[in-house]
């Protein structure tokens, strides 16, 4: 029994045989279709991976925006550390110069003090010691009145002690103003004019006589 024969007595005749090729015509086509879509994903499958294009790393995206923000940032961590270590630089260097001010100063003072230790050390073995001039007798008493050669009443009263007229007259003495411009003369008083003050300088002279 021949293909066709088995197929008339499946299909029924002309119209089963037309129905039988359609349906295998469907079928190949549906094992075409199906060999060529998976072989794509067979193949790419059996193809090794490029380590080159899975290991490129990967970089964010990030807009102008968050760029300014990130150099913003910088800047200021920047500034800050600046700004920190120019004060700790500012402080040792004010605390240098404390240290050496002090320590001038202290030396200042000890070169002041040594050299007025050495002033008063040169004062004492520069200054001449002043003998004591020699004991001498004094000179004599150069007044030499003159004798009135009378004796004088005592005034009522007694005589005056702080008047040189009255010491003259009580002694016997002359004691016109010539007279005692000469005594005046011979105590060292000059321009004698007979002033109060002259007159207690030569009563004073003249009660030093013995």
């Amino acid at each position: 029994m021949g293909f066709e024969q088995i197929t008339n007595g499946i299909t029924g005749g002309g119209k089963g045989k037309k129905k039988l090729l359609l349906y295998g015509g469907i079928g190949v086509l549906l094992f075409v279709v199906f060999r060529r879509g998976s072989a794509p994903q067979q193949q790419q499958s059996e193809v090794p991976l490029n380590p080159e294009i899975m290991d490129m790393p990967y970089y964010p995206t990030m807009d102008q925006q968050d760029l300014d923000q990130q150099f913003m940032n910088y800047t200021a961590l920047v500034s800050q550390d600046f700004t920190n270590k120019f004060l700790t630089i500012n402080e040792n260097i004010s605390q240098l110069q404390n240290q050496v001010g002090k320590e001038h100063n202290e030396l200042e003072d000890i070169i002041k003090d040594g050299f007025k230790d050495k002033l008063v050390e040169s004062t004492k073995t520069t200054t001449p010691v002043t003998p004591s001039p020699p004991k001498t007798n004094p000179a004599p008493n150069p007044l030499k009145p003159v004798s009135a050669g009378i004796k004088y009443a005592v005034p009522r009263g007694g005589w005056n002690p702080n008047s040189v007229v009255d010491y003259l007259k009580s002694k016997g003495y002359k004691n016109t103003y010539n007279d005692r411009s000469t005594l005046a003369s011979q105590a060292g008083i000059s321009n004698y004019k007979g002033t109060a003050t002259q007159n207690k300088q030569l009563l004073t002279k003249l009660k030093a006589l013995k």
